[in-house]
């Protein structure tokens, strides 16, 4: 199974997201590059501003539309604070906070 990562906002989220992807490689799955076909995309998400959560958004929603057979993950700050807004979003599979 391949999976691809994407991060946005600060330091913090680039860690977890290494993190995430140890763990992802470790449990068998193949790390690919976000513009590559995947399985699984993991998006890590930022909400310091109104402009950075409609980024996001939009990234899930491209996402989708390009794999809709694809399962996409969001985590992240934009995660913790808007759960239920994001698990709405056509395509996404799962949704975890940052804590």
């Amino acid at each position: 199974m391949r999976i691809a990562f994407l991060t946005l906002g600060c330091k913090l989220n680039y860690a977890e997201t290494s993190t995430y992807e140890r763990g992802f490689v470790a449990n068998g799955l193949t790390v690919v590059p976000w513009e590559e076909k995947a399985d699984v995309y993991l998006i890590n998400t930022c909400s310091v501003t109104e402009r950075a959560e409609k980024k996001c958004r939009n990234v899930i929603r491209k996402m989708h539309r390009t794999s809709p057979e694809a399962r996409i993950i969001v985590t992240g700050c934009y995660a913790e604070l808007r759960r239920d807004d994001l698990q709405a979003i056509e395509g996404v599979a799962l949704v975890f906070g940052a804590k």
